[in-house]
């Protein structure tokens, strides 16, 4: 079969769950009140069928060099929703197509609020930060503090083992399937370290197992909850098949 090229009119496939993402960023900032965000990340969680989830090596010449992170970057203007730029840069970090996305993955146990405060205090001067999805977003700042972002991490269908992952190496340079274990120890079993990049990102990964280790077995995992309906994205139309 002719592999599936990512267009921006991909359609995206998830659980009633997530339509609240399905929205542009400016869109989903304004309808939440956080106009003091500069700006939204979308990141991407992908498995295979053997348990193992997918980590990208920053590039030495980025920041946080040689660190391991899941993919992910910030949600673009172009974005036609925070769940589009979760899939497009899932293709952009690592040449795979996600068209089906299972959950959004929390960053922390208790929410992103009893981690961060400073920050959250910021975001919400006014002391109240009970938003739709405060359980679920996890909040950074640049260097100097001075803007405040919100990120969120979707998990996508799982893949097969040995799928091909091609890097952009302006990027990463490295990418690694490992296990739950190999994560918390930060050393995949031959030895080889894997430092992962920040504290908000190895609870992610974490959160990530649990769910998946706490999920009904029987389910399809390239779907969401079992009785939740799917929607196909509003803001997108179809796919094109390319040939290679």
């Amino acid at each position: 079969m002719a592999p599936l090229i990512l267009r921006p009119d991909l359609p995206l496939i998830f659980p009633s769950s997530l339509e609240g993402f399905d929205k542009p960023a400016s869109v989903f900032i304004k309808d939440h009140g956080l106009d003091r965000l500069a700006g939204i990340a979308s990141g991407s969680v992908v498995f295979d069928t053997s348990d193992r989830i997918l980590l990208l090596q920053r590039a030495a010449h980025d920041s946080q060099p040689g660190k391991w992170e899941s993919p992910g970057g910030g949600v673009e203007a172009s974005d036609q929703s925070v769940l589009y730029a979760s899939a497009r840069e899932l293709w952009e970090e690592a040449g795979l197509v996600g068209t089906r996305i299972v959950r959004v993955v929390p960053v922390h146990e208790r929410g992103a609020n009893a981690a961060l405060p400073g920050l959250t205090s910021s975001l919400f001067p006014d002391g109240d930060t009970d938003w739709e999805f405060q359980n679920v977003a996890s909040y950074f700042a640049n260097r100097s503090g001075s803007k405040i972002f919100c990120a969120f991490a979707f998990q996508f269908a799982d893949v097969e083992p040995g799928t091909q992952v091609t890097l952009d190496s302006n990027e990463h340079q490295d990418f690694k399937w490992v296990t739950e274990e190999e994560m918390l120890n930060e050393r995949m079993e031959d030895g080889f370290e894997i430092p992962i990049a920040g504290r908000n990102m190895k609870d992610m990964l974490k959160q990530a197992f649990k769910i998946r280790r706490e999920s009904d077995k029987t389910q399809d995992r390239s779907w969401g909850k079992k009785k939740e309906a799917a929607c196909v994205s509003k803001s997108l139309g179809h796919a094109y098949m390319i040939s290679a």
